[in-house]
Order: C-alpha cells, then sequence, then structure tokens
C-alpha cells in the first residue's frame, strides 16, 4: 500500500516542492531525526542508567539519590501517609468493558504475551502496594453510561458498600448524574482533606474536570501505561509530508506560524499535490476536533462560575465562534474526512497510509509505534494549529480518567492514602525520555510532547448532560446546516437552565 501511494504521489507531482509554509528556523539543539520503533513487547534498556541502580521495566531507575546521598524508591513527589490496612479487600470498579482504558491499565490484556511490559510493572507495583499496605486489590466493571448511578444508588440504599474506589473517565459519563448524589466523596472532606492534599500533592489540572456544585469529586494523575496525556493532538504521516513537499512542520511549530490559516493551505496542497488521493485531515470517532480548535483559538464553550455553578458561552464567544468558521472552511473545501465507525476504523485507514493527519490523543501514535496495526510509514506528533486569537498552543482536554472514594464505606482515610499511593507510584515518571521508547518515532516529537504537557487547558462542556446538545450544535455545524452562532444559540437557554438545576442532594 505505502509504495502504491507513494508512486501515485510522485506521478501527479509535477516536481518535489522543496519549501513549506513555514519560512525562518528557530535556535534548535535537537536536528537529528533518532526515530526508534520499540521491540516486541515493549521491551526497553536504558544504556545511560549507572548499572548500579536497578531498573524496572519502562528502563527507569527504581532508586533516586536523596539530598542526604542515601538512594530511595522513585516517586512522583506525592506524601505518602502509611497505613496498615490489616488485610482489607480494597475494590476497584473500573471502566465500563473488559477493553477499556481503565480496565487495561491494571490487567493482562485479552492475549497476555501481547501486555505491554508497562501494564506489567503497573500489576506489580499494585502488588507491591498491597504488601506495604498490608491489603489485597480486587476489580470488578461498572456498568455502563447512565447504569452507572443506578448500580451505584441501589448499592447506597442496601447499605452496602461493595467498591472503594471507581476509576473511570469524565467522558464515560454524565457527571451530573452522578455527582450530587452523594455517591461520591468530596476530596475535601475532613477525613480526608489532609491525605489528598489537592494543593499540597502534584495532582493534574485534569482533576477540575471532577469540581462541580461546588465539591471536588476525583483526582487525576497520568498512570505510567496510558496515552491519553494530551487529547487534541495531531499525527501525522512523516513520510507523505515529505513526499508531498510540505516542508520541516515542526519548524513552523516552534516559529508560531503553525496558524489555522497557513494549516488551511497545507492541507489544500495535500490534495493538489496528491490529486485527491490522500486524505489531508482524518478525524477518527473520539478526536475531539471542534472542541480542539475553540481551545486552540482561545475560545470557550462553557466555564465554572464564581458561586460554583456553571455558565454555557459558546454562543456569545467570538474566539469559539471564530474556531467553527475555520472549521466549516475546511469542510467545505472538502479536506476533512469524518471516520463515523468506531475509533480504531480510523486508525487503521491512517496506518494505510490514506491520510496525511489524524485528530485524536497522543495515543494514536503509541499504537502506530507499537505496530498495533501493521504499516510501513512513520509518524510523528503536532499540536493542533494555533488560532488568530491566540499566542500560543494548548491541548485542549474534555475528559480524563478520575479516581474517586464512594460514600459511605468505613474508614475512607485508608483508601485515600491507598489512591495517594498509586498516584506515587504508578505516575508516568520521566516522560519524554520513557515515551522516544514506547510512542514517540523522533526527537522533534519529544520537544512538542514536553512542551504540549504544559499546555493543556480544560473544556467543562462534555462533563455533564448537556454534552448531547452540544454535540447536537457541532453536529449542525460540521453538517453545514446551521451557522456556529446558530447553532450554540439554538441550545443555549437549555443548556444554561441543565446547568442551573445542578444542585448538591442526597440519595433517597
Amino acid at each position: 500500500m505505502k509504495k502504491q501511494l507513494l508512486k501515485l504521489i510522485m506521478a501527479v507531482m509535477a516536481a518535489v516542492m522543496l519549501a513549506g509554509c513555514g519560512s525562518g528556523s528557530v535556535d534548535n539543539n535537537i536536528t537529528q531525526d533518532t526515530s526508534q520503533q520499540s521491540t516486541q513487547n515493549n521491551n526497553y534498556n536504558n544504556t545511560t542508567t549507572p548499572v548500579d541502580i536497578p531498573l524496572n521495566y519502562w528502563g527507569r531507575p527504581l532508586y533516586e539519590v536523596g539530598s542526604d546521598g542515601e538512594l530511595r524508591p522513585t516517586t512522583a513527589g506525592f506524601r505518602e501517609i502509611p497505613k496498615d490496612l490489616r488485610g482489607r479487600e480494597v475494590t476497584l470498579l473500573l471502566g465500563h468493558l473488559p477493553n477499556s482504558q481503565a480496565w487495561s491499565n491494571f490487567n493482562y490484556w485479552e492475549e497476555i504475551d501481547r501486555t505491554p511490559n508497562e501494564t506489567i510493572s503497573i500489576m506489580e507495583k499494585m502488588r507491591q502496594i498491597e504488601a506495604d499496605y498490608n491489603l489485597t486489590f480486587t476489580n470488578e466493571i461498572a456498568e455502563r453510561g447512565s447504569g452507572l448511578r443506578s448500580q451505584l444508588m441501589l448499592a447506597q440504599l442496601a447499605g452496602d458498600t461493595p467498591w472503594d474506589i471507581m476509576v473511570i473517565g469524565t467522558g464515560h459519563l454524565s457527571l451530573d448524574g452522578v455527582f450530587p448524589y452523594g455517591l461520591l466523596m468530596d476530596m475535601n472532606h475532613p477525613t480526608i482533606k489532609n491525605i489528598i492534599d489537592l494543593e499540597g500533592n502534584p495532582w493534574k489540572v485534569e482533576s477540575e474536570l471532577t469540581r462541580m456544585v461546588g465539591r471536588q469529586f476525583g483526582v487525576h494523575f497520568p498512570i505510567a501505561n496510558s496515552g491519553d496525556m494530551l487529547r487534541s493532538m495531531l499525527t501525522f504521516n512523516k513520510d507523505h509530508a515529505q513526499t508531498l513537499g510540505l516542508g520541516n512542520l515542526f519548524d513552523m511549530v516552534w516559529n508560531k506560524t503553525w496558524t489555522f490559516d497557513n494549516f488551511e493551505s497545507i492541507l489544500s496542497q495535500i490534495s493538489r499535490n496528491s490529486d485527491g488521493q490522500i486524505i489531508p485531515l482524518l478525524e477518527g470517532w473520539g478526536g475531539n476536533l471542534a472542541v480542539g480548535l475553540i481551545g486552540s483559538n482561545n475560545g470557550r464553550i462553557a466555564e465554572h462560575t464564581s458561586e460554583g455553578g456553571m455558565r454555557f458561552v459558546a454562543h456569545e464567544c467570538d474566539n469559539a465562534l471564530g474556531a467553527m468558521d475555520f472549521l466549516q472552511r475546511i469542510i467545505s473545501a472538502g479536506f476533512l474526512t469524518i471516520e463515523p465507525g468506531d475509533r480504531r476504523e480510523g486508525i487503521v485507514r491512517m496506518a494505510d497510509g490514506e491520510a496525511v493527519f489524524l485528530t485524536g490523543s497522543y495515543e494514536n501514535l503509541r499504537i502506530f509505534t507499537r505496530q498495533e496495526f501493521p504499516t510501513e510509514f512513520s509518524f510523528g506528533l503536532l499540536p493542533f494549529p494555533m488560532g488568530a486569537a491566540a499566542n500560543d498552543f494548548v491541548s485542549t482536554t474534555p475528559h480524563a480518567e478520575f479516581y474517586s472514594i464512594l460514600a459511605n464505606i468505613e474508614r475512607p482515610e485508608e483508601i485515600a492514602a491507598v489512591i495517594v499511593a498509586m498516584a506515587n507510584r504508578l505516575t508516568k515518571l520521566n516522560i519524554v525520555e520513557t515515551e522516544l521508547n514506547y510512542g514517540l518515532q523522533d526527537m522533534e516529537s519529544a520537544r512538542v510532547l514536553e512542551y504540549m504537557l504544559d499546555r493543556v487547558v480544560l473544556d467543562f462542556s462534555s462533563i455533564t448532560g448537556v454534552r448531547h446538545n452540544v454535540g447536537s450544535a457541532l453536529n449542525g455545524i460540521i453538517s453545514l446546516q446551521q451557522t456556529p452562532r446558530q447553532a450554540f444559540e439554538m441550545i443555549a437557554p437549555i443548556v444554561q437552565i441543565n446547568y442551573d438545576n445542578m444542585h448538591f442532594r442526597e440519595s433517597q
């Protein structure tokens, strides 16, 4: 497939383009492509670490030198409060399917031999926590969608507490259907506040997605075997970029010329130089293209109020409307193809070389590098282009995995201590160094990853029941049936009513 596509492109092009839309250069100390393909089962041997310090499966040192010169276990900097749980069984309520992100993070995959060493190491560290805290972990599968609330409420009504920790993505349920009903503990509850320590421990900004009705119901940390660190990113086919003469796209990022307008020109160039045989931009299911573009233009769909509520603002936010105008332009030009099926179908098309750019999370690139779907192409990582109203790149995050404590369990302070221990020991460390062996295929993509990890912004429109209304408005925009203002103004009243009706109430 790769050779056929390349031959087709070469036949169509009259000459190879020598320069892209970017101009000039930046002081770049890393210019050599050091692409590394991961080996089978993701084994990694880091030869730069001193041989007298043992390595884990990631190739990371198990110990670091403290200020006193003594070796101590490498951690993520959380303040653990050790406790003896006296053999307590701690049950995790995980993702709603055996192959979901949460489930696959803590368990063998369906084929044990294909389970990445990252996951095997996570399982080993969970066993270490079991030993250190004198507990036993078990896990169960959560019900899907609205069934989760019924699952939790029925248990509470029966006076049963079968689960201790819920690990699920904010994109997998309407949080206003769970958070306000007294089913989960506020992380600032007096019994656990000092252990969770939202201000002192290095919880990631995504934890804010679990803040609602004046309380915070979960915390987030980037588990070491997950690629969902960045949500709105572009994976691009480096071979196609070279053959189609797109120039150095990384230079455009560092020169801040990676903008909506220049991106549109590049999409046009792809279509023209490939005679329409290559898809310029492919939207995989769950890619959150529209939400990501709004964030990249310094826009918002919804925001928190000072009273702890939420306000819908997309219909009156010029930056949000401008981003959707740009989206409609590239759709009208035929540059965007949306894969309506399963998320993996878009990834397969990308692996086969059918497109140059694929929207979605950083996990897409890790999938290509792991060769989950065989591909002959090489891939790189880019941020969404920057809108005219922005002065820097961002990665917009509408949802993330969070860890919550179920209400009414015995001795919740013990479970809080366990979550902190998990965050301290399971969190991804030395991210760029590690990802060069598991996901990234070149040093420039590593620079992009490092840069974007400090530039995550949150979108609060997808964490409540109104996400279906927001999705309907976005569908009207994408189908070109409505202008952005018309689409957002149509849903504004009902969305605001939904927000205004969010109050904390104990389940009955």
